[in-house]
């Protein structure tokens, strides 16, 4: 295999041009967002989570509890917030999957999304 000296340019740029960008990420804090009461299983989950996550980022991690409509409020924050990275939803499979299908909020991921999850199947 021949390496030709613009494949290797080309390397190294895409190379430098993502490690400022990993480096530039953590810039403000990070939120995660539990849609549960203080002091639940999801709580105690996501606040031994923010710890490491916190010494890996190099970024203080806060968690926030937004209790309420089986976590339809928490949640809702979470789909309408900036797709930046900087809140995150910890909830359990309950939130992600049933909740856009039981109500019309703005829980329903947007269709813009590629990694948004498909709507209902049409049977």
């Amino acid at each position: 295999m021949q390496i030709h000296r613009r494949n290797m340019l080309v390397l190294g740029a895409a190379t430098l041009g993502a490690s400022a960008f990993a480096q530039s990420f953590p810039n403000k804090p990070v939120t995660l967002i539990v849609p549960f009461a203080p002091g639940g299983n999801i709580d105690i989950v996501a606040r031994a989570l923010s710890v490491p996550l916190a010494k890996a980022l190099g970024q203080s991690v806060l968690v926030d509890n937004r209790a309420g409509g089986g976590g339809a409020i928490g949640t809702a924050l979470v789909a309408a917030a900036h797709a930046d990275g900087y809140t995150v939803l910890v909830a359990t499979p309950g939130q992600i999957s049933t909740l856009p299908q039981m109500f019309k909020t703005p829980t329903r991921w947007p269709t813009s999304c590629r990694w948004a999850w498909p709507a209902r199947p049409r049977w």
